[in-house]
């Protein structure tokens, strides 16, 4: 099953080691012991998912703003 970083942001760490669980990889061994943040990057990582949030700006055309500025 696939997994974005947000919805495995949004997960609580019960449902993060499930996850966890069901992964054969080195970055997520002792996934147990790990806190929220460390456990998440693990299983990025182990996923091969971008542990970065992208963002979407909306409402804002840059060369609209540029070409006013111009005039």
């Amino acid at each position: 099953m696939a997994h974005t970083y947000e919805e495995l942001h949004k997960m609580t760490v019960a449902q993060l080691r499930e996850v966890a669980k069901g992964i054969e990889h080195k970055a997520v061994q002792g996934y147990t012991q790990l806190h929220k943040e460390q456990l998440l990057l693990a299983i990025c990582d182990a996923l091969g998912v971008d542990p970065h949030e992208h963002h979407e700006v909306v409402g804002i055309n840059k060369s609209k703003v540029k070409a006013q500025i111009r005039k």
